[in-house]
């Protein structure tokens, strides 16, 4: 639903400390609520609205508890009291309210050689973390585009568009990985906060920069970097896998510090976005990839020692170690104050 006003969550706290962390309005960022199986955004709109939104795992939280504008408040009393508390203050500013159940799906085909193509919200949506729509938006587009030209050169379609589709809708089920059965993690601070960074990687280091330079439609260069790809995606399976292990072992009783993490501040991280602008002929960009798969599995490491304090069995099969700490800061200031 829409708010017609702008909700400012750096009033929410008198805290100054609290407050300092960031150097821009909370206000003008999309901002996220999260606790187990939902989370909520924030978002600014023009003209000084709020779009507000609820995204939950119907397992957790049943669909008929969020389906209405009353019973969000309501739920909201129970989850997000605070944002409740604001939000009853502007009831009458709402503009509109939509929920949608179901909302993620796929699609038996999305190009065809007979000149048609599904694109955008026809084709399939994931997920609103993370925007991936606006991902495949632009990626599913590209292939679109590249089947129009090959078509207005007397190309014939038959092959490149069964490539196009099977690729496109495997990046699809690859993308699902990170949100299928994951939502309970969002419950778990320390764990979640871990799997954003893990996410940004495997964003970072590899579709994405596929996109970036260009080669998602390059036949020859996807089937060269095809045996990399399918390590990030079974390294990307076995983390998402470990991480609702993790959540499991921490529990919901775990105390939990207040913790400020800036991912902006995780040089590693902030080298694999600016990367993203450079330009590759193929070997530089399959040595890229290479290196970016590496960084992928030594932070699997770092993330597989941090975890095992809390997963004994896990500690004792533990045989090699990361060459680097790119989380150590960040696993200090989250872990649980001594008892």
């Amino acid at each position: 639903f829409r708010i017609d006003h702008p909700i400012d969550l750096d009033q929410w706290s008198d805290d100054l400390a609290w407050r300092s962390r960031i150097k821009h309005p909370r206000r003008l960022s999309t901002n996220h609520l999260m606790g187990e199986g939902y989370w909520v955004w924030l978002i600014p709109l023009a003209g000084g609205r709020t779009s507000v939104g609820v995204v939950a795992d119907a397992a957790l939280h049943p669909f008929e508890e969020i389906a209405s504008f009353e019973k969000i408040l309501s739920w909201m009393d129970a989850h997000e009291p605070q944002c409740a508390s604001v939000i009853r203050d502007l009831r009458d500013r709402r503009m509109d309210f939509l929920a949608l159940k179901n909302y993620s799906y796929d699609v038996r085909q999305m190009f065809s050689p007979r000149r048609w193509c599904v694109v955008g919200e026809a084709g399939m949506f994931l997920d609103p973390l993370y925007s991936p729509g606006s991902d495949f938006i632009a990626i599913a587009n590209g292939y679109a585009t590249d089947l129009i030209l090959r078509d207005r050169r007397g190309e014939p379609l038959e092959g490149v568009a069964r490539r196009h589709d099977q690729a496109c809708r495997a990046l699809g089920r690859t993308y699902l990985v990170n949100y299928h059965r994951q939502y309970p993690l969002m419950g778990s601070p320390r764990v979640m906060s871990t799997k954003i960074v893990w996410d940004f990687t495997m964003y970072w280091g590899g579709v994405a920069l596929l996109y970036f330079a260009d080669r998602l439609c390059d036949d020859a260069f996807m089937e060269r970097s095809r045996a990399i790809m399918q390590r990030f995606a079974a390294l990307n399976i076995r983390m998402q896998a470990h991480f609702r292990e993790w959540a499991r072992a921490i529990g919901d009783t775990a105390p939990h510090r207040g913790t400020f993490v800036d991912y902006a501040e995780l040089g590693f991280l902030a080298n694999l976005n600016a990367e993203l602008l450079e330009v590759h002929d193929d070997a530089s960009l399959l040595a890229r990839l290479e290196r970016n798969l590496t960084l992928a599995e030594d932070l699997k490491l770092e993330i597989l020692a941090e975890s095992a304090k809390s997963m004994p069995d896990l500690a004792d099969s533990l045989t090699e170690t990361p060459s680097t700490e790119h989380l150590s800061e960040m696993f200090r200031e989250m872990r649980p104050e001594p008892a």
